[in-house]
């Protein structure tokens, strides 16, 4: 799901899977 999104822009994949991730894991 997340992949075919962030497939199409490869380069703001990288910020946006780690912004993401950080909230996730700040919430957490």
């Amino acid at each position: 799901m997340f992949q075919r999104l962030f497939g199409r822009e490869r380069h703001a994949n990288r910020a946006i899977t780690e912004a993401l991730y950080a909230q996730i894991v700040a919430a957490a």
